[in-house]
Parts: structure tokens; C-alpha cells; sequence
């Protein structure tokens, strides 16, 4: 009768199979550690593009920051010029109102048959002190110079009978309110036409 010894091929299957373990053991874990450090590459990258976005994004605020400052800069600019601006107007019309005003009066007086005495302004309210023949001396006067676009709310405030050279004549006090912007551009076109008139 023939034995086999068959434990030799036996130990050479489980060496095998152990190495074949091993060896697939190893190539896992290669895979997954390429697989670790694709993942790994990948999310650098993407963590990379979002750290440039944010300086891009940090950079464009920066230049926006400047240019919203340079606005307000200009904003405020803008609001001091009006203001000056406006105060160039007062002025203006505080320089050239009162001679259209007090030409306006002039002319609105009835010549002969009254006279002012007295001329008092308080801002934007003018107070006339005069001289009349009679009542209806001093209500034509009031409407001339409610015809006025210079003058408004025109008041008689006081009235009284007053001898002067042996005449009786009435004391009057009337007052009204100055459209000084109306003055300005009254006394404006009044220039303009000297000049197209002088050419």
C-alpha cells in the first residue's frame, strides 16, 4: 500500500493563500490611502480656490470702500457749495432787493398828493411812514402797492389827522411784506434789458 504525504502541499496552500491575503491586505490599503489623498488633494484645492475668492473678495471691498468714501467725500462737497451757494443768493438779494424795492415805493407814490417820512424794515416786513392830503390819497397808494409783485399784504396800520403849515393833512403808517426773490429777478431783467438796449 502507497501514503501520500499530503502535508507539504497543504502548507504550501495556506502560505499561499496567507501571501494572497497579505498581498490584498496591502493593496487595499494603498488603494484607500491614494483614494485619502485624492479626497485630501481635491478639498486642498477646493479650500485653495475659496482662500483666493475671499482675498478677490476681501480686494473688492477694499477698492468698493474707497470708492463709497470718495462719493461721501463728494456728497459733502456738493452739500457745502450749495450752501454756499445759498448764502451767495442772500446776499444777493439782501444787495440788490432793497434798490428795486425802494424804486418800486418810489415810483407807486403819488406824486405831489403824498410823501414818506419814514421807512423801516424788520426781515422780511417794511413799515412806510408818511404824509398824505386826504384819505383817498393814502387808498390809492395802498392799491398801487398791492399791484406790486414785489410788495404783499399790504396794512394800514394807523391813520390820524396832523396840521403842518396850516394845512391839515393825514399822518399815515402803512406796512407790507418784500418778495425779495421777485425784487432780484425784477432788478436782473432790468440789467439785461440795459444791456441788449446798449447793443
Amino acid at each position: 500500500m502507497i501514503r501520500i504525504n499530503l502535508l507539504p502541499v497543504r502548507a504550501i496552500k495556506k502560505k499561499r493563500a496567507v501571501r494572497k491575503q497579505v498581498t490584498i491586505f496591502f493593496i487595499s490599503v494603498g488603494l484607500l490611502i491614494l483614494v485619502c489623498a485624492g479626497a485630501y488633494l481635491q478639498k486642498a484645492g477646493a479650500v485653495g480656490e475659496l482662500t483666493a475668492q475671499k482675498e478677490e473678495l476681501a480686494a473688492k471691498e477694499a477698492l468698493l470702500r474707497t470708492k463709497v468714501k470718495e462719493v461721501d467725500d463728494l456728497k459733502k462737497e456738493e452739500e457745502d457749495l450749495q450752501a454756499k451757494l445759498k448764502i451767495i443768493a442772500e446776499l444777493e438779494n439782501r444787495r440788490t432787493g432793497p434798490v428795486r424795492i425802494l424804486d418800486e415805493i418810489s415810483r407807486r407814490t403819488p406824486a405831489g398828493k403824498a410823501y414818506l417820512v419814514k421807512l423801516t424794515k424788520e426781515k422780511d416786513k417794511l413799515t412806510l411812514n408818511g404824509v398824505a392830503m386826504d384819505n383817498e390819497t393814502i387808498a390809492v397808494f395802498m392799491s398801487r402797492l398791492e399791484e406790486s409783485e414785489y410788495l404783499q399784504k399790504v396794512e394800514l396800520v394807523r391813520s390820524s389827522q396832523e396840521i403842518l403849515n396850516e394845512m391839515r393833512l393825514k399822518s399815515f403808517s402803512i406796512t407790507c411784506n418784500i418778495v425779495l426773490s421777485k425784487a432780484v429777478e425784477g432788478e436782473e431783467e432790468g440789467q439785461n434789458g440795459d444791456k441788449a438796449g446798449a447793443k
